[in-house]
Order: structure tokens, then C-alpha cells, then sequence
């Protein structure tokens, strides 16, 4: 099913339905392009909305006020709390069990652990549970869309490994090298 292809042509009703399959859709995790064309067909806000907390959002969003959203049945609220994870992946090398199950809902380890597992096997998140730590070691996840407004955050970011890489590299070779030209 070609859910963009979908997107262009859908009318309002069929939107919102759209919407909801996007969020439960197992391996898609990129939302943007589908809420460019939302936003191109005048979606309806619902189906915006629900888009947006995908592309952009988290759970923790979603849970402080579920009645802004559309209704999430369980295996979409899973999803946003596979990308809830995914973006904590991104900003930690090291996840605490307290903290993930409160930013996630959870009441147990066992239902935290097994989200994790579940993002392992289907390829989101590499790393290592430490149950006698109480953390998982981030390896490397998946990425997620990038908010437009974060997008000067990130190019800054690669500019300033771009210069020390340089650096390390004049150093390594003994010379002086010039920061490239932007």
C-alpha cells in the first residue's frame, strides 16, 4: 500500500482513515512527506493532527491530553511509543529504566522490556538491556522525521564535527588546515 500515493488523492474521510493506518503501519517511520501532502489536500485537522504527533511528536505529548488526538487504539499508541523511544535514543547513550517507564506510561519493567525487544527485533534500536543496572546502552537506533525548526540546530551540530574532525585530521598529519567555507 502506497500511503503517500494514497495521501494525494485522498478526500477528507478517506484522510483521516489514511491517518490512522500511517500510525499503525509497522515499519514506516517517516511521517513528514505524508503530512506535506496532508497539508497540500487540505487534510482535515484531525488527520493533521494525528500526523504531526507522529512525525513529530511523543507519547508524553499524546498522554497529556489524548482528547486533543483522535482516539489511538492500543497498537497505535504502541507505535508512538516505539518513536517516543527512538527519540530518546537519540539524545542519550544510556536509557533508565524510571525514567523511560514514566515518560511511557508503563507500570512494569516487564512491559518496558518488552518494547524494547520488540524495537531490537524489528531493527529501531541496537543495544544492550542491564537489568542489574537498571538502563539500556544505546547502540544505534533509527531515525525519526526532523521538526523544520530544528533543522538549523542540526546542520550547526554537523558544521562543529565537521571543524573538529578537521582539526583532528591537520593534527594527525601535522598540518594546519583551514575550516572549510560554508
Amino acid at each position: 500500500m502506497d500511503l503517500l500515493a494514497l495521501a494525494r488523492t485522498s478526500d477528507a474521510e478517506a484522510f483521516i482513515a489514511l491517518a490512522h493506518a500511517a500510525a499503525k503501519h509497522p515499519t514506516l517511520l517517516d511521517y513528514a512527506q505524508l503530512l506535506q501532502a496532508a497539508n497540500q489536500a487540505q487534510a482535515p485537522h484531525p488527520a493533521l493532527k494525528l500526523l504531526n504527533l507522529y512525525a513529530y511528536g511523543d507519547y508524553q505529548m499524546y498522554a497529556q491530553d489524548p482528547t486533543a488526538y483522535p482516539q489511538l487504539d492500543n497498537e497505535q499508541i504502541n507505535k508512538l511509543k516505539k518513536l517516543s523511544l527512538i527519540s530518546l535514543a537519540t539524545t542519550s547513550r544510556t536509557l533508565n529504566y524510571d525514567a523511560l517507564n514514566e515518560k511511557l506510561g508503563f507500570s512494569s519493567l516487564r512491559e518496558l522490556e518488552d518494547l524494547l525487544i520488540e524495537c531490537i527485533y524489528a531493527n529501531l534500536l541496537d543495544g544492550t538491556l542491564d537489568q542489574s543496572r537498571r538502563v539500556f546502552e544505546v547502540h544505534s537506533c533509527a531515525g525519526r522525521d526532523v521538526h523544520p525548526t530544528e533543522v538549523n540546530r542540526l546542520r550547526a551540530g554537523l558544521d562543529e564535527r565537521a571543524d573538529s574532525a578537521r582539526g583532528m585530521l591537520s593534527t594527525l598529519l601535522g598540518t594546519s588546515t583551514p575550516s572549510a567555507e560554508r
